[in-house]
């Protein structure tokens, strides 16, 4: 009632009532208002220099500026919706991989890590899944050392060449029972919602460098694989220095699953396959 008589009053009428000053008429003098008036003081400065003072299309400006914000919040809406739907597509690979991994018994029903799982846990160099399965299923089992060694080149030699499949009869026997067993996951995958070409999966395994890399670990000297290899010479140290690293980490899987024989045999190719001019420092020495 009071504040309406104020305001009432014929000396207010025009001009309403004054605003009463922090400082002088109510003595206050914190530094944190002292802050305050001196951010209001130079933001008022601003204003008065600011271009779209007094600008007739300063009202259009401020219209198209909050179009715009509201522009960049549905951006960043739409980015929000879109790493969600790209995470529930991560989930269902997951959960796919984690139903094959319990078909080929690397898990048990309550996804407690089996012996077939801890050995793929040793591996990194390849195809963990399709490397254990070809161990369990005995691939290995009656091959010679550098055998094994040679075939395993099949998973870690990615290149296109015109190069003959193997001749030998074990070493192409060992092939096939390899792209059967890579049939086999590519298909449970498939049947798990896993988004794979089964014939694509089997064709990673590439026989190509099967004589060269068996040539090799039977003490023959660099520049004798080559001439019998259409690859350049640096595709056959990389695949070469894969391979021995794979080797190494399955030499370490046979001894984490009790495969004292596997783990012997490996052992004795890798010894014949790190050698040579492939394996030093330097090929300048």
């Amino acid at each position: 009632k009071t504040l309406g008589t104020i305001r009432k009053h014929k000396k207010f009428a025009k001009t309403g009532i004054p605003t009463l000053d922090p400082v002088k008429e109510m003595n206050i003098t914190t530094e944190e208002l002292n802050k305050v008036l001196a951010g209001i003081v130079d933001l008022e400065t601003k204003l008065s220099e600011s271009s779209l003072t007094g600008n007739p299309h300063a009202e259009a400006y401020m219209e198209a500026f909050s179009r715009k914000v509201k522009l960049h919040a549905k951006v960043a809406e739409l980015d929000k919706t879109i790493n969600q739907g790209r995470f529930m597509v991560m989930t269902d690979d997951l959960r796919g991989m984690r139903r094959v991994l319990r078909k080929l018994e690397f898990i048990d029903k309550d996804s407690v890590v089996q012996l077939k799982g801890r050995m793929a846990c040793e591996l990194t160099s390849a195809d963990e899944v399709l490397m254990t399965e070809i161990v369990f299923q005995n691939v290995f089992a009656e091959l010679q050392p550098n055998h094994i060694v040679a075939l395993c080149s099949c998973l870690v030699f990615d290149e296109r060449s015109e190069d003959a499949n193997p001749t030998n009869p074990d070493l192409l026997r060992g092939f096939e029972n390899m792209k059967a067993i890579a049939r086999r996951v590519g298909e449970v995958m498939v049947e798990c919602k896993i988004p794979v070409d089964v014939e694509e999966y089997i064709g990673k395994l590439k026989p190509q460098l099967i004589d060269t890399v068996l040539a090799w670990l039977e003490g023959k000297r660099f520049y004798e694989i080559m001439q019998s290899c259409s690859l350049f010479e640096g595709s056959v140290v990389r695949v070469i220095r894969r391979l021995e690293e794979l080797v190494r980490e399955l030499a370490t899987a046979a001894k984490t699953i009790g495969n004292a024989d596997l783990e012997k045999k490996l052992n004795e190719g890798r010894a014949n396959l790190k050698r040579g001019i492939i394996f030093a420092a330097s090929l300048y020495l």
